[in-house]
């Protein structure tokens, strides 16, 4: 069986989109428009290698220090965690338009219940199983179904999947 590397990070995106209440797209990508990072002020230093000019390199000197390089970070961080809520919201979007409503109702039996209590060991699979159980399906298919929520996600993430 292959490594699903991607696995721990899709699923807290998607309980990342529960916690914040399960917002559309369109909501998610107003409050990003509103949330832009600042962008830190930066100067540009040619390094010379080998009598070549290597301008790729880009060094950020800060002149405000640590408190502006901090909140930047956060900006970033916040972001961030608005890009995978995004994805997630999308994935479920794309999964309604081709009509597959028992990976959604896989990922909201297992991934989006108590978002903001932290997962003990087994708490998923005991998820699954239930889950199996109340459908005439086997764990097998719903751990199938999941996994193709989470690489749709990864995908619309911009992660690679392989």
């Amino acid at each position: 069986m292959k490594k699903d590397f991607t696995r721990d990070y899709t699923v807290e995106m998607f309980r990342l989109w529960s916690a914040l209440g399960c917002p559309c797209s369109a909501e998610i990508l107003s409050r990003l428009a509103e949330h832009t990072p600042p962008i830190p002020k930066t100067e540009t230093i040619d390094v010379k290698r080998n009598n070549s000019v290597n301008t790729d390199i880009n060094y950020e000197i800060h002149a405000a220090g640590v408190k502006e390089l901090s909140a930047v970070r956060e900006a970033d961080t916040e972001f961030a965690a608005l890009l995978d809520a995004l994805a997630a919201a999308q994935t479920v979007e794309a999964l309604k338009k081709c009509g597959k409503e028992h990976i959604i109702s896989a990922i909201v039996s297992v991934y989006l219940t108590s978002p903001r209590k932290k997962l003990a060991k087994g708490d998923i699979s005991d998820r699954i199983r239930r889950f199996a159980a109340s459908l005439p399906s086997d764990e097998r298919s719903v751990y199938r179904w999941l996994k193709e929520g989470r690489r749709l996600c990864a995908s619309m993430r911009g992660l690679r999947v392989s």
